[in-house]
């Protein structure tokens, strides 16, 4: 039975590497596509540089599957505060959809600066207490930006009625289902990273 059991997760890990390994380069070849065609708009630029920082957060998941870090509280803890930092970059794309070329290097800098150093700053404190802190901050940030981002949808709407005469068949629902979504998915990451 005990044979059985390491064979089958084994094969859970293979195929979990395998499907990392798989989005990685998803995510790397469509944010190349992005990057590299010409007169795209500003929100596609965004999504390029989202898409290679994902990337690369999804090859650092590989590395986690690694027996050293599995075995480390510190290590894997450090991996899943860098799994955070995908927080801001949802936020970029949001604003940068409701209002084209906010994103600029000054708004990278004061949303996502402060997450990239949660974990270096956890890394180098050594203290497990700070990985709840920093996931509360996080949860905080979130719920910041939903009223925010409620706010923007609202002023998105309105500069949509003031350019076009007939919005009848304007619908934002997508929009609210993306930041539900948004905020689920911070939920269940939440819950799991405990």
């Amino acid at each position: 039975m005990g044979k059985c059991m390491l064979q089958c997760n084994e094969g859970m890990l293979y195929g979990s590497v395998f499907m990392n390994g798989t989005c990685f380069m998803f995510f790397l070849m469509l944010g190349i596509l992005f990057f590299t065609k010409r007169n795209e708009s500003h929100l596609k630029k965004v999504l390029s540089y989202i898409l290679f920082y994902w990337s690369l957060l999804l090859l650092k998941d590989i590395v986690y599957y690694f027996p050293f870090v599995q075995d480390n509280d510190l290590v894997r803890d450090f991996f899943l505060l860098l799994d955070m930092t995908v927080v801001p970059t949802c936020v970029f794309y949001a604003i940068e959809l409701l209002s084209p070329h906010i994103v600029t290097g000054r708004t990278v800098l004061f949303h996502g600066v402060p997450f990239l150093l949660c974990p270096f700053v956890f890394l180098s404190v050594g203290y497990t207490g700070l990985f709840s802190f920093f996931l509360s901050c996080a949860v905080a940030y979130c719920i910041g930006v939903f009223f925010f981002i409620v706010t923007w949808v609202k002023r998105y709407r309105k500069r949509i009625q003031d350019m076009y005469s007939d919005i009848d068949q304007l619908d934002v629902k997508w929009l609210w289902l993306v930041v539900f979504v948004m905020l689920f998915v911070l939920f269940v990451w939440v819950l799991l990273s405990q």
